[in-house]
């Protein structure tokens, strides 16, 4: 794996670390998005829950002011009060129809649906009761009137707040059912979006590491290294040899330099040499042919190792003679 990264070049590594962070950072982001969602659809769903109970508890107020109104008729003796008690009993019939109307709007099909269905034949049986009632005070026959009050329209009256009271019953259910969901999937959203955080601070620690120890390490090493060459430490160990990133090519441009001053110090020696047997103008007879040829190709050598060499010849011709010798040099 080591040699494997070792190969892989700088450019690349910090590319595949941004775009690893950047995916970790896209998947916490679309988690997160995805469980508000769920929980703005618990929140709507909570919502017409409210609105049901609402609009349930009213129409529950309604049937009592409904009856209480039909009492009151009976014991009323001006025409005048009876009509106004009719006017409010009216009145809360169409604020009954309303709020069923409101309720009926967000009723989900299945068990809600009918229960709906119960409250509606019941309002109907109810408001036909009422009917016969609002006809026989009408019409004088309290008597009848006041069996139907104590008998059919008070039976119809509980029978419809008991279906309203299942309705009330399958709302609070409902309720409790979806607050308890909005919190585990609360808390289950705190565990995962924890562990994707953890997950990124695992990523970057790794990335940074990588970076620190495949890069800033070497590259460190290697101005060591340089050092120690500019100290003529020639036993010194190129380090990031053989890597296939930009710090191999470095190293490889840093092993090519200290081969050319071990070669330039090579000649260099050779020639200090070869001016002892030869004597003085011998050797600055060959000096010259070697800077001609530096000079004329320093390819052969590298240009830094004929720079070095030239500087060499030139020290030893101060030696010899006392003044550098500049045939065959400039």
């Amino acid at each position: 794996m080591a040699n494997l990264l070792q190969n892989i070049s700088i450019r690349t590594k910090v590319i595949s670390a941004f775009a690893i962070v950047l995916c970790c950072g896209m998947a916490l982001g679309l988690y997160a998005m995805a469980e508000v969602k769920h929980l703005n659809a618990s929140t709507d769903s909570i919502n017409d829950n409210v609105t049901g109970l609402r609009q349930l508890s009213a129409m529950g107020t309604q049937i009592e002011r409904i009856r209480v109104t039909d009492g009151l008729l009976l014991i009323t003796p001006t025409a005048e009060g009876q009509a106004d008690l009719a006017s409010k009993s009216a009145e809360a019939r169409r604020m009954f129809n309303r709020h069923f109307a409101d309720y009926e709007a967000s009723v989900d099909p299945g068990e809600e649906q009918q229960l709906a269905n119960g409250i509606r034949a019941g309002w109907e049986r109810f408001q036909a009761a009422e009917q016969g009632f609002a006809s026989m005070v009408q019409s004088g026959e309290r008597l009848k009137a006041e069996a139907l009050l104590s008998g059919g329209i008070r039976s119809e009256g509980v029978a419809l707040r008991g279906a309203i009271e299942k309705a009330l019953t399958y709302q609070y259910r409902q309720s409790e059912n979806i607050v308890s969901d909005a919190s585990q999937m609360g808390a289950t959203a705190v565990t995962w979006i924890t562990l994707l955080l953890a997950m990124m601070v695992t990523v970057c620690l790794a990335a940074g590491v990588s970076m620190v120890r495949g890069i800033s390490g070497p590259i460190s090493a290697m101005t060591a290294a340089m050092r120690r060459l500019a100290d003529r430490d020639m036993a010194v160990l190129i380090p990031g040899a053989g890597r296939g990133d930009e710090v191999g090519g470095m190293a490889a441009a840093v092993q090519v330099f200290k081969d050319n001053m071990i070669t330039a110090d090579r000649l260099a020696a050779e020639l200090g040499a070869d001016a002892a047997k030869l004597g003085e103008q011998g050797y600055l007879g060959r000096v010259g042919v070697i800077k001609a040829c530096c000079r004329d190709s320093g390819v052969a050598l590298g240009l830094d190792s004929c720079d070095l060499l030239q500087h060499k010849l030139q020290a030893q011709e101060l030696a010899l003679v006392g003044t550098p010798c500049s045939a065959g040099y400039e």
